[in-house]
């Protein structure tokens, strides 16, 4: 694990409603308001984005705020999508961008995961990219066909933004998502060794300080610890421990201790 780690707080479909919102903020605020070494990004619901930046000040969780998608269009008639504008002037910095449950729900191809991270780039979104979904895998089942291939359609039109802007990857397979049976600390290990040589390969072995591969899949303060320990890992993107305050406490404290 290297420094400084981001840790990204997915809380997809949840909470449910305005007043759960100013729960869960108001209660990392209470365990998240010292000053730390790690950036937090959320990821909340868009109808609530609005809410959390109003929240935020008030309660002292300073975290950076983002979309859980976006649309590969930037504006039209596209009933029930965000666009990259959109999302930045409702305070959006960051974007996920390939989500496996995303994938999965549009089926969406590598090709349309692209759109989606241009349109990110174009309208000053961060976008974070998500892979490692295969349809069908089994645990444990890692094609790094696939993984190659999601990550150079994607990038390998962006070797000069890599070398500026630096990246942002989430590795996060298929099978550990919402199980409980995250991935081995050495199968994640050879996976974002991996990614650092098709990263390296696209835009140079020198731009790879700036390249930040995240784990996520069943992440939680029990199991973190067996992860601290990946050198080319750089942060988390927690899902269901991301609605738990004292559970995003915990994993940040044992991020930072290590």
């Amino acid at each position: 694990m290297t420094s400084p780690p981001i840790i990204g707080l997915n809380w997809k479909m949840n909470p449910a409603d305005r007043d759960q919102t100013a729960a869960l903020i108001a209660g990392m605020g209470e365990r998240l308001s010292v000053m730390r070494s790690s950036q937090l990004i959320l990821f909340p619901p868009a109808v609530f984005l609005d809410q959390v930046r109003a929240l935020q000040k008030e309660y002292g969780v300073f975290v950076s705020l983002g979309v859980q998608d976006l649309s590969t269009q930037a504006v039209g008639s596209y009933t029930g999508e965000i666009s990259a504008p959109m999302a930045f002037d409702s305070g959006a910095e960051f974007s996920l961008v390939g989500h496996s449950e995303t994938r999965k729900r549009q089926a969406l191809t590598d090709t349309e995961v692209k759109h989606k991270f241009e349109r990110a780039t174009e309208h000053s979104v961060v976008p974070i990219l998500c892979i490692g979904y295969q349809e069908g895998s089994e645990e444990g089942d890692v094609d790094y066909d696939v993984i190659k291939q999601q990550v150079m359609t994607v990038l390998e039109d962006y070797r000069a933004y890599i070398r500026e802007h630096g990246l942002i990857i989430a590795y996060e397979p298929t099978w550990a998502i919402g199980t409980g049976d995250p991935a081995d600390p050495e199968t994640i290990e050879t996976v974002c060794l991996y990614i650092q040589k098709l990263i390296a390969e696209l835009a140079g072995q020198d731009t790879l300080d700036e390249v930040y591969v995240l784990y996520g899949g069943s992440v939680n303060k029990d199991n973190v610890r067996a992860f601290l320990d990946i050198t080319s890992l750089n942060g988390f993107l927690l899902g269901g421990a991301s609605l738990k305050p004292e559970e995003v406490a915990s994993i940040v404290e044992q991020v930072e201790e290590k």
